[in-house]
Order: structure tokens, then sequence, then C-alpha cells
């Protein structure tokens, strides 16, 4: 079963398969000083959206380098694609920000059998996001 779906990324037990999703949202405030009293608080709107994903990858039973190059190929793209969870709730669209890898127990011909990595996700407005362009991007990718 999907976990979790981005662009053509799918978050699955046989792939890239995670135990814990971090998220973070900002909002915008400014202050506007005013004389003799307290300051004036003004909502300029939502800010940062983050999502921080740890996992763990162990090549003989999961996905392993090549998954990651998967989702690496999509971010090279440049483009935001929607993250979808399993269940359908859209979270919107969101670009990679990072990937982080670390390695480990690796075999005689230098495979690891264990990869540790966390994926940062940033979500974009989508009034810019130009629909061809994703179309296009994805289909490069098959």
């Amino acid at each position: 079963m999907t976990q979790l779906i981005w662009g053509f990324v799918l978050f699955q037990a046989n792939s890239l398969i995670y135990n814990e999703l971090n998220k973070s949202t900002n909002y915008k405030h400014v202050q506007n000083e005013r004389i003799g009293k307290r300051a004036a608080n003004q909502f300029l709107g939502p800010g940062d959206e983050i999502i921080t994903i740890p996992g763990k990858l162990a090549p003989i039973i999961t996905g392993g380098r090549t998954t990651l190059q998967i989702l690496k190929a999509q971010a090279d793209t440049g483009l935001p694609y929607p993250l979808i969870e399993g269940n359908g709730l859209a979270h919107g669209f969101y670009v990679l920000t990072s990937i982080e890898e670390n390695s480990k127990y690796h075999l005689a011909d230098g495979r690891p059998k264990i990869i540790d990595y966390t994926i940062t996700l940033k979500r974009v407005g989508n009034d810019k996001i130009d629909f061809s362009q994703i179309a296009v991007g994805l289909g490069g990718l098959l």
C-alpha cells in the first residue's frame, strides 16, 4: 500500500518507506511601531510549510540507491509536484529542497546494507504553477 505520492515517486513498503513525517508551518506577521502604544501587529498570510521525511532503506528488502536516484531525477526538474497521502489527502504542491543520505554496513562490492535518508520538501504557492511544464517534466522521467 502506498503511504505517500510526490509526483511519480511512491513512498511504499518496497521502495521509500518511512515511519515518521514532520511538518512545520509558519505564518507571517509584521509589527508596526506606534508612538505611545504597543506595536500594531498585521497578519501577512501563510509562510513556509516544510515537510521532513526521515526514513531507512534496506536495499536487500526495499529500494536502494536506484530508488533515491528516481527521487533525485524528479527533483532535478526543479518543478513543483503534488504531494498526496495514500488515503487521498492532498497537501498541495511541493518542491524537494534537500536529500541527505547515510549508508552503513557495506558489502565487499561497496553496496550498503542500510541507507538512512532525510528528504525535505517545501510547499509552493500554486498561483504560478504551469501544469504544462509539470507534464513535460514528468514525461521526461518515463
